[in-house]
């Protein structure tokens, strides 16, 4: 209590010191410094203020320490779950690495396998190929024949040893094929054949000997390009005729021609005479000698195609003859009138 007293008593004394200072421009009482219980309390008055600041700092700093504390645990904790992912990353990607050794060894067998495989199946088609070249060249393929006079059904010689009216109805199959896979291919109706592009040309022959196999036994598709040919120049004929297309200035002649004939006559009837009247200028020695040639040309074709003479052939024939004897007798009947 004393000490309580003596501090209460040297704060008013240093409040009334001061208070005198403020209020009065008269120098400070020094005596009152010198007083060892002013001075006491003075210093118990500090004491107090410091300690009551370090307690205050003191009382802080577990805070601090505890906040720290719990910043650091959370720090761990976060550092443990990185270290946990990573060691899952570690054992992830040790367990790849291995399942892809593995892998790779299965893949390598299953690419062996399948280059085995393919080189078999190469093996097997290169022997094919070979047998399929060395029949190819033991097989003879069919020449055009020479000339224009030839009739293509007969030149094709279809089906041998097979009847005519089979053989005839595959060439109208052909023919039909031909038709149609024309008409697919969409070339420009003007043109002629010769006028078609090369590439539209191989494609079409291509995709016929693949539909009609027969066809790839004549050299260089001349029996193909044939009913090609004749098929589009009908075609074009028929545009003509019908205004579809105009008509180019290389025909422009036979309408001359046309228009200098004869309409009343008839072309048959004046060739007809033309044969006549050179038949008539020849002697029955030329006549017999040509009938001799004629026949034996028949024979040797007959002969060279294999086809027996029928009946209705001989018939024909004796026909022919006897109607060349009536000519002969007219001409020898006009010659000696004349």
């Amino acid at each position: 209590m004393a000490k309580h007293s003596a501090k209460k008593a040297g704060k008013e004394n240093i409040n009334k010191g001061t208070r005198q200072t403020k209020h009065s421009k008269e120098k400070p009482d020094l005596d009152v410094l010198n007083d060892p219980r002013i001075l006491e309390a003075a210093l118990a008055a500090l004491e107090q203020k410091y300690d009551v600041e370090n307690c205050t700092v003191y009382s802080a700093i577990p805070a601090r320490l505890r906040q720290q504390e719990e910043q650091l645990r959370q720090e761990k904790a976060a550092n443990e779950e990185k270290d946990r992912d990573l060691a899952k990353l570690r054992s992830m990607l040790q367990k790849h690495n291995s399942d892809d050794k593995g892998t790779e060894m299965v893949d390598v067998t299953e690419v062996q396998v399948a280059l085995q495989a393919a080189h078999d199946r190469n093996s097997a088609l290169e022997e094919e190929l070979a047998t399929l070249k060395s029949q190819s060249e033991q097989r003879q393929t069919i020449p055009r024949p020479r000339g224009n006079k030839w009739t293509l059904e007969i030149e094709m010689d279809l089906l041998p040893g097979e009847t005519r009216s089979r053989a005839h109805a595959v060439f109208l199959m052909i023919q039909r094929g031909c038709r149609q896979m024309y008409h697919r291919a969409h070339i420009n109706k003007s043109l002629a054949w010769d006028d078609v592009p090369t590439g539209e040309r191989a494609k079409l022959l291509a995709a016929l000997n693949e539909q009609f196999p027969l066809l790839k036994d004549y050299e260089n598709d001349w029996a193909t390009i044939a009913i090609l040919r004749q098929y589009m120049k009908n075609l074009r004929s028929q545009a003509y005729r019908s205004g579809e297309l105009e008509v180019p200035d290389q025909y422009h002649y036979l309408r001359l021609n046309s228009a200098k004939r004869d309409p009343s006559g008839s072309r048959t009837k004046r060739i007809k005479s033309v044969l006549t009247g050179a038949h008539r200028s020849k002697s029955s020695k030329s006549k017999k000698s040509a009938k001799k040639t004629v026949r034996q040309k028949s024979s040797a074709y007959s002969s060279k195609q294999r086809i027996s003479v029928s009946e209705e052939d001989v018939s024909e024939s004796e026909e022919l003859e006897d109607e060349m004897e009536v000519d002969r007798s007219g001409t020898t009947e006009n010659e000696m009138s004349d």
